[in-house]
């Protein structure tokens, strides 16, 4: 990051930060509270600063020089010094001043030419005055005549016009009284028609009106049969719910008879398997019976004495689990028949209620079915007698009738109304004009008119050459006074474009700016020439040449050429024949001169000036001369500081504080 803070008029900051891995670069111009003016977009915050500060090359010629050069008053060429110096001195600002002059004169030379043209062209092409004006009086004469004309025709006119309207509105009238009664007979004619067609509607409703009574007695039927209908769909509805309780006792009995059957089988199952354990029980005893009769000791010893010998232990304990079984059995198989006797009787009963349940659902559902039957035949009659049925055509013919008896009497009366009112209208109908008359009344009119129209004509033509000499009076009178005026302002004219023409030859770049230039060429060589005193002594000399003589010798050109005086060698010229370290310095003593010269005419104070390697092709003894020049324009021009960048050990020495930057480190002493 790069910050400086300064002052240009009101302080301001800047700042330039880098990337530098990347190279992006922002700037920002702030004001004295921080606040950005421009930025950070460098390309905005070089606008603002070429606005606020002088152009590069200014600073690159004066306050701060580079070891390339660039900017060197010595190397630059003739029309770059010049361009400088005009900056340095503010000639722009008289340039501007020049060319807004020049501008002024060509306005009013443009304007002047403008004036002649139009004073010529007024004097060659404006007309008598006092012979339009005898033309105007004739002419006003001839409009009051034919004016009077004009009337007169259009009095006439407008009693043919009246007579003409008088004998039309006759025969108009004749006409509309002729279509009125006209149309009352169409009214009368209308009238009977409408009475003949509503006498036919009421005759076309007899058909239907005569069968009345058998219409009604139909409708009668239907309504009887379909309150029948409703009636045997209530019984059928209440059948219906009779047969599903049925059909639901129905189904509650075969649950019943399948959990009759199952209890029955399972007692008789439990039967059988106690008979069949009994049994094999039975057997067991007798197999342990045998067993321990065949033994020796059968008859000698007791059961309980015998049922401790090992070999018949196992015969004893069955023969006495065989008895144990054989007892409950006895003891369960009365239980057991019982069981199973009470699930038969309990199956009987069940299947005696499921047929009995059965018997009373087949008698429901025949009822059903003849209910059904008995609903479809009474619809089917009701749908018969519907599709018949012209009850509600009968009550529209009946209400159609009553409307058509009253339009009909009243068709009566509007018809003798309208027949009685054509009658009157016809018997006082008059005759009108014959069309002969008529006829002779519109050829008045149209003789009249045209006599009228030419005499309008006339009166117009009049009225228009009164206009057009009124007008023509009017430019005339005006262009006397034009011409009058514009010759009054040639002569102001011709001395602003003669003041404007003396301010652009003055202010331009032979006038003012080149005595600018002038004056500011001896102040800059000498300012250069005390520099060089303390470098050199009296050896170099710089001059200024602003003019030179023209190629044909007719007067002078202006230039901005320096010459460089060497007294110890005896020789003049630009300075190419310089050695490096000489270029150096004198270029240097040009560039500080400038500075110099550029501060005091600004009033104002240097405060620190930059030379940046300039001393790289400067020998030791160079390098001394140049310090020397370097502290003496630090004297002459009340310089605060001036800061240069070397790096030869000798010149660094002869610093008054060295700032080294080294390895990332800055040091001062």
């Amino acid at each position: 990051m790069i910050e400086i803070t300064g002052e240009n008029g009101t302080p301001f900051k800047i700042r330039l930060d880098i990337d530098n891995h990347s190279g992006r670069q922002e700037a920002l111009f702030m004001d004295e509270a921080g606040e950005p003016i421009a930025g950070p977009k460098v390309k905005e915050f070089d606008a603002e600063i070429s606005k606020k500060f002088a152009p590069l090359d200014v600073y690159l010629a004066s306050f701060f020089a580079s070891q390339t050069g660039v900017g060197s008053v010595l190397k630059m060429s003739r029309s770059d010094r010049r361009a400088l110096f005009g900056r340095l001195l503010g000639l722009e600002r008289l340039e501007a001043m020049a060319v807004a002059a020049r501008e002024k004169a060509r306005a009013a030379e443009s304007e002047m030419t403008a004036a002649l043209a139009a004073l010529e062209a007024i004097r060659s092409g404006v007309e008598d005055v006092s012979t339009l004006e005898e033309q105007f009086l004739a002419a006003k004469e001839r409009e009051a005549k034919a004016a009077g004309e004009a009337r007169q025709a259009s009095e006439r006119l407008k009693a043919a016009t009246a007579e003409r309207d008088r004998l039309a509105e006759e025969a108009r009238e004749r006409e509309r009284a002729s279509l009125t009664a006209r149309a009352a007979r169409g009214r009368a004619n209308e009238a009977e028609s409408n009475l003949a067609n509503i006498e036919l509607k009421v005759k076309a409703l007899e058909p239907i009106l005569g069968r009345a009574p058998e219409i009604r007695a139909a409708a009668a039927k239907i309504k009887e049969l379909t309150a029948e209908v409703e009636n045997i769909r209530g019984d059928g509805e209440s059948l219906a719910h009779k047969a599903a309780q049925a059909q639901g006792s129905v189904d509650k009995k075969v649950y019943a008879v399948e959990i009759a059957e199952r209890e029955y089988r399972d007692a008789g199952r439990a039967e059988t398997e106690a008979t069949l354990r009994a049994d094999e029980m039975k057997r067991r005893l007798d197999a342990a019976n045998k067993a321990t009769a065949v033994v020796p000791c059968a008859g000698a010893l007791e059961d309980a004495v015998r049922s401790a010998c090992p070999a018949l232990v196992g015969h004893f304990k069955i023969r006495d689990e065989a008895t144990r079984i054989i007892d409950e059995q006895a003891s369960k198989a009365a239980g057991l028949t019982a069981a199973a006797v009470a699930a038969g009787d309990a199956l009987l009963k069940a299947q005696t209620e499921l047929e009995a349940a059965k018997t009373e659902l087949r008698s429901v559902a025949a009822d059903v079915d003849a209910a059904r039957a008995k609903f479809k035949e009474i619809r089917d009659r009701v749908l018969g007698l519907q599709a018949k049925d012209q009850s509600a055509q009968l009550d529209r013919a009946e209400a159609e009738k009553a409307g058509l008896q009253g339009i009909l009497a009243m068709a009566k009366k509007s018809a003798a109304e309208a027949t009685a009112e054509a009658d009157k209208l016809w018997a006082a109908l008059s005759s009108g004009p014959a069309p002969g008359v008529i006829n002779a009344a519109q050829a008045a009119v149209e003789s009249s008119g045209m006599d009228h129209e030419t005499a309008l004509q006339d009166a117009q033509e009049a009225n228009g050459r009164v206009v057009r000499l009124d007008e023509q009076l009017r430019r005339a009178r005006d262009a006397h006074a034009k011409a009058e005026a514009l010759a009054e302002k040639l002569a102001p004219m011709e001395a602003e474009l003669a003041e404007w023409r003396w301010l652009g030859r003055g202010l331009g770049r032979e006038g003012v700016q080149a005595l600018e230039l002038d004056a500011a060429g001896p102040q800059v060589s000498g300012l250069a020439n005390e520099l060089l005193a303390d470098a050199y002594g009296p050896r170099f000399q710089v001059r200024f040449e602003t003019q030179a003589a023209k190629a044909d010798g007719k007067g002078v050109k202006e230039t901005f050429d320096i010459v460089v005086i060497d007294t110890e060698r005896g020789r003049e010229g630009n300075g190419e024949d310089l050695s490096g370290g000489e270029k150096v310095i004198v270029g240097e003593a040009l560039g500080l001169a400038v500075g110099l010269f550029h501060a005091q005419a600004a009033g104002v104070s240097l405060g620190t000036v930059i030379r940046d390697e300039t001393v790289g092709a400067l020998d030791p003894e160079n390098g001394e001369r140049y310090l020397a020049m370097l502290r003496a324009f630090l004297r002459v021009g009340h310089v605060h500081q001036l800061l240069y960048v070397a790096h030869n050990p000798a010149l660094i020495d002869l610093a008054d504080a060295v700032v080294r930057v080294e390895d990332g480190r800055i040091e001062v002493r």
